[in-house]
């Protein structure tokens, strides 16, 4: 199973061209998409634009979706799994919509929908957790929400069903009209496209570069610092050693969450004294666990000969190659455009 694995990833390398790229270019390039990410201006939708400027303002974004796209699937990563990530964002999304929804017919609240009222809703949910909790998983509540206390009022709203069928709580009486602005939720949809473009880049970036990698890249880049006395060295392991211990940190939490709730501990309960000291039962092992470690790595380091300041030789000797520059120069057209 090991032996297919590595199989699999040097085989990945031979096949996507990013393993290959300088280290130093990849945190350059890191640092640019985030510039170019952050210049998308999500009130872009609230000034009045014509179509040529549209067309400048998504056209390089348009082709910076594709080009990060045409690496993931190069990459051979799991679409599902990128879906699972972006699963998480539905609270927000939810929550951003919440807080610009209104309930008066105002100039420019251009898209309506009908729901039923709060009394309804709050009446309907406790319902269904106390007399349904038992037969329906917990993961089927937020699809039932959507499907009879929102999307039910909005389509008979929208067929015209109120006026050819007499449909129990699905009058006038029980319904309430929203009211959204077109562009708030133009302007909902560019802060998530921000935030997946965000995740992409840091999913292409943590995929294809190692622990060793980083700590030489930021080696290359920062090394004009050098001569102002800067502690290099320092400041490159240290950050290098926190990327190493992220997938660590998180690989222990799940074994220790595994464990505690082999042993009875209650992750779900909804008492939030109980919650807090089950929180505390999972951060203190994993406090521990992290300075066991930091020991291991120290004395590893030291009885290899590492010491902090000194001269080190390298392992890999890094070379600007044509598909750096190529790289170089496509990421260094965007960061300039951002300015734009």
């Amino acid at each position: 199973m090991i032996n297919s694995d590595l199989q699999q990833k040097s085989d990945l390398k031979k096949k996507s061209f990013l393993y290959s790229i300088n280290p130093a270019i990849k945190i350059i390039a890191i640092i640019a998409f985030f510039k170019v990410i952050f210049s998308l201006d999500v009130s872009f939708f609230s000034k009045e634009t014509n179509l040529l400027e549209k067309a400048l303002f998504f056209g390089p974004f348009v082709f910076l979706i594709l080009f990060l796209f045409f690496l993931l699937m190069h990459l051979n990563f799991s679409v599902v799994k990128m879906l699972k990530r972006i699963s998480h964002l539905k609270f927000l999304i939810l929550l951003s919509l919440i807080f610009h929804i209104s309930l008066k017919e105002e100039a420019g609240r251009d898209i309506s929908f009908q729901v039923w009222n709060v009394y309804l809703i709050l009446f309907s949910l406790g319902v269904f957790y106390f007399v349904f909790k038992k037969i329906f998983p917990k993961n089927i509540y937020s699809f039932l929400f959507v499907i009879f206390f929102l999307a039910m009022p909005f389509l008979t709203s929208h067929l015209n069903l109120l006026k050819t069928h007499r449909i129990p709580f699905i009058q006038e009486d029980y319904t309430v009209q929203l009211f959204l602005k077109k562009t708030d939720f133009l302007k909902i949809i560019l802060i998530f496209i921000r935030i997946l473009l965000i995740l992409t880049v840091i999913t292409l970036f943590n995929e294809t570069t190692s622990f060793m990698e980083i700590n030489d890249g930021l080696e290359i880049v920062l090394k004009p610092l050098k001569k102002l006395k800067f502690p290099l060295e320092f400041f490159s392991i240290m950050i290098s050693l926190i990327f190493m211990f992220i997938p660590f940190l998180m690989e222990e939490t799940k074994k220790i969450i595994k464990a505690q709730m082999s042993r009875g501990l209650d992750l779900y309960t909804k008492n939030l004294f109980k919650k807090i000291y089950n929180l505390l039962s999972l951060l203190i092992p994993i406090f521990v666990i992290s300075f066991q470690k930091s020991l291991v790595l120290a004395n590893a380091m030291e009885a290899r000969g590492y010491v902090l300041g000194e001269k080190r030789t390298k392992l890999n000797h890094y070379q600007m190659t044509k598909k750096d520059y190529l790289f170089l120069i496509t990421i260094l057209s965007f960061f300039i455009w951002s300015f734009f």
